[in-house]
């Protein structure tokens, strides 16, 4: 399993993580841990890289449709959209894996609320000076 990291916490956006921390598990008990830089690569060779390492389960906080298709066609099974300390993720993932965990993400959602899902044209573009007239 692999996660991307920031500052001890769940990276926002694998694409351009810096950081990665793979665990190797074993009926959920941890075997080991290993930190890996990213810095010098591009988003489309990220999955590659990841299955060279035996990774087959990738935890993040959020994902491009580009990219996620990318890891899916390599075999990596993808959960986006969580976020929290990197020892409470890797905790509750461990714990309930294939139960109640947290559901494989099978596309970003369309509208985050985020500045720029509206200039995607996803949401609605308001201009706050035009709305109080």
């Amino acid at each position: 399993m692999a996660i991307p990291v920031f500052n001890g916490r769940v990276a926002p956006v694998f694409d351009w993580a810096h950081q990665l921390v793979v665990v190797d598990y074993s009926a959920g008990t941890e075997l080991g841990r290993q930190d890996v830089a990213l810095d010098r690569l591009s988003a489309t060779k990220r999955p590659e890289y990841l299955r060279a390492l035996g990774v087959d389960v990738l935890v993040c906080g959020g994902v491009s449709n580009e990219l996620l298709a990318l890891l899916e066609s390599r075999d990596i099974r993808v959960f986006a959209w969580l976020s929290g300390q990197l020892d409470e993720v890797l905790q509750h993932f461990a714990t309930s894996e294939g139960r109640a965990g947290p559901q494989r993400s099978d596309r970003a959602p369309t509208d985050t609320g985020s500045p720029s899902s509206a200039r995607r044209g996803n949401a609605p573009r308001r201009n706050k000076w035009r709305d109080q007239k």
